[in-house]
């Protein structure tokens, strides 16, 4: 390779030990500005290949061969490995963060059902309320009511046993006029028939 000579992305992905498709996402995702992007297809300076693999962390073997995973940095290793616990950190925590949402909006929900049914509750207690002070109200008409009738059973009562009094006491009356009827009658018949007999003398 000399400095005027573009590398390929097969070859500069094979150089840097790292797919084709990694190096294509960071030289679209604009992080190698070095990059040449011709007849869409991308290529990298020969020159610049050194800067580019240390600037990344990646190995760079100009020999043509892909490095053996035995060759690979200690360095590069403890990246991945960071970088994977740190991916299922990150994974955890949406995972966690997702729960923690979900359990918000269940909680969210229980509360308004909660609120709703105070609600319903307080409604409820207040109809019951209205209807117990209306049927207290009835009741209290009602006993008036009733001691109005009983007040005028009792007028009654008493018109009726004066009424009947009055009648007893008639009764006796016609009876009595009766007898002394009877007694003048027979008086003046006797009274009648004696004259007659003095008459007939005479």
């Amino acid at each position: 390779m000399n400095g005027a000579e573009l590398v390929q992305l097969t070859e500069a992905a094979r150089a840097f030990g790292v797919s084709q498709q990694t190096l294509r996402s960071r030289l679209e995702g604009g992080a190698v500005p070095e990059a040449v992007k011709a007849d869409n297809a991308w290529s990298l300076p020969a020159t610049a290949l050194a800067a580019i693999a240390e600037r990344e962390g990646w190995p760079l073997d100009l020999t043509g061969k892909r490095p053996a995973p035995s060759d690979i940095p200690e360095q590069l290793d403890r990246y991945i490995s960071e970088t994977l616990a740190a991916h299922a950190a990150v994974v955890l925590a949406k995972t966690q963060a997702t729960a923690a949402r979900a359990e918000a909006q269940n909680m969210a929900r229980k509360m308004r059902v909660a609120a709703d049914d105070l609600d319903a509750e307080r409604a409820e207690r207040h109809r019951a309320t209205a209807e117990l002070a209306h049927a207290r109200s009835a009741a209290a008409e009602l006993d008036k009511q009733r001691a109005v009738a009983e007040a005028r059973t009792d007028e009654i009562r008493q018109q009726l046993n004066h009424e009947r009094s009055q009648r007893s006491y008639l009764a006796q009356r016609i009876g009595t006029l009766e007898r002394e009827r009877d007694e003048l009658q027979a008086a003046v018949g006797w009274l009648g028939r004696r004259r007659l007999k003095q008459t007939r003398k005479s």
